[in-house]
């Protein structure tokens, strides 16, 4: 599959928390520079050890990222309201509105179609008229054919 300057990683259904529960695999896509990263901070770490660490050599938790995150909103000047959660929800959406099949969608979530449809698709139904008012009609078919 054409990813677009980006690798796929699979990680197993065992390999991560919402596959132990759905038994899916989860399908990660990081740009090249980024998936380079993460191969040479696996090379040099132990297997069970952490990627990201601080200065120190702690591995970084939920709250740091959290911390980061927030540090990286305001200099930005993004709404408060944005959350980290956000951009996962916004992958999903923006891929269901281009047309990507929600069995993809889903499986690249690492969830099950109904737990997309449910998250992600009914809310898109009701709004994707009116998402989509105004458009040309060349922008618009470039969203269906996922340009």
């Amino acid at each position: 599959m054409d990813t677009g300057g980006c690798r796929e990683f699979i990680l197993g259904e065992r390999e991560h928390k919402t596959g132990r529960k759905t038994g899916h695999a989860r399908h990660i896509f990081l740009p090249d520079d980024v998936a380079a990263f993460v191969e040479a901070r696996l090379r040099e770490i132990s297997k069970d050890g952490p990627i990201l660490v601080n200065c120190r050599g702690n591995p970084w938790t939920h709250e740091v990222a959290i911390k980061l995150f927030r540090k990286v909103r305001k200099k930005l000047k993004l709404r408060p309201t944005i959350s980290l959660y956000a951009f996962r929800h916004t992958f999903a959406t923006r891929h269901l509105l281009a047309g990507v099949p929600i069995t993809r969608v889903a499986t690249w979530l690492g969830n099950s179609v109904q737990m997309v449809e449910k998250s992600y698709w009914h809310p898109l139904e009701v709004a994707r008229g009116t998402l989509l008012e105004g458009l040309d009609a060349d922008w618009r078919g470039g969203l269906r054919s996922g340009a």
